[in-house]
């Protein structure tokens, strides 16, 4: 096999100290780390050093844009992807929407400077008719309206995978391995449906993996998601998090307004006004109230 030193490849799946990477020319091929040392992840860009035993040899990834963490079981940070231009939040009316989850997760968009795109899943079942939900298309945020199962509306997800890295996020049971599914024909994830005597879902993956959809659009999946990590370094990374809070800024009498006590606070009086909406305000100072205790 050869393989160019200079070929720019991506990681897509990782096995301790081997696993599979694809190039440009949408050919898969096997990679081993050259050292212990090296650390890298699902959808690193990397460039191929040598050959040996038709195994890609890798010394350092390239630079990374940004990076997607979460808790591990013992409580410390993990990186499970790199290099995400969008998130892809799919919701569900059941199970019950997460809105503290959304929340979170929308500020991990937003810290990561990248895209985040709502997915109402199910509407076969449950038309989209909360207005809770359809208050964050009011805020700017892409939404998109489809049912998995029955295929509707999903060209207009398939057109907003096109030129992205997408990672897949969203609580279990609201059908992300069924949108995978559709997405990959070529790939068959097993799944499970939602259990009918908890109205819980289960997760049906196991490992984080990246597929190729085309030329420049890849596809991350991964299990456990619900409690990535967003990387706050202090309460204005919050502030900044939230779309309707973030054109406060300078607005409130004190420069360190935090939007909770404060008095002459301009997003309080938009609250006040009914400007910004009380369940994401409430998530806010949740989200707040956990960074000062931790």
């Amino acid at each position: 096999m050869k393989e160019s030193k200079q070929t720019v490849s991506r990681i897509v799946n990782i096995y301790g100290n081997h696993g599979l990477l694809v190039n440009s020319n949408n050919q898969m091929h096997k990679f081993m780390l050259k050292s212990s040392k090296t650390k890298v992840y699902v959808g690193d860009y990397i460039k191929t050093t040598q050959v040996r035993d038709e195994q890609i040899l890798i010394d350092q990834p390239n630079e990374r844009i940004n990076v997607v963490e979460r808790f591990d079981k013992t409580g410390r940070k993990q990186i499970i992807a790199t290099n995400v231009s969008q998130l892809l939040i799919v919701i569900a009316a059941q199970p019950e929407p997460n809105f503290l989850l959304l929340d979170k997760l929308l500020l991990v968009s937003e810290l990561m400077n990248n895209q985040a795109t709502i997915i109402y899943n199910k509407n076969d079942l449950h038309p989209l008719t909360n207005k809770r939900i359809l208050t964050y298309q009011k805020l700017g945020y892409k939404l998109i309206n489809i049912s998995a199962k029955t295929e509707n509306n999903v060209k207009e997800l398939f057109d907003q995978l096109l030129n992205q890295t997408s990672f897949l996020v969203g609580q279990s049971g609201v059908g992300k391995s069924t949108i995978t599914n559709l997405l990959l024909s070529s790939h068959q994830l097993k799944t499970k449906s939602l259990s009918s005597k908890s109205n819980k879902g289960r997760h049906t993956t196991t490992t984080t993996s990246m597929y190729k959809i085309n030329t420049n659009s890849y596809l991350i999946d991964t299990p456990g998601v619900e409690n990535l990590h967003p990387a706050i370094k202090d309460i204005q990374d919050i502030q900044h998090g939230f779309k309707e809070m973030k054109i406060h800024l300078g607005r409130c009498k004190y420069n360190d307004c935090i939007h909770i006590s404060e008095p002459h606070c301009s997003v309080k009086e938009s609250l006040d006004n009914d400007e910004i909406e009380l369940s994401r305000y409430q998530n806010y100072q949740k989200l707040i109230e956990d960074f000062r205790q931790n």
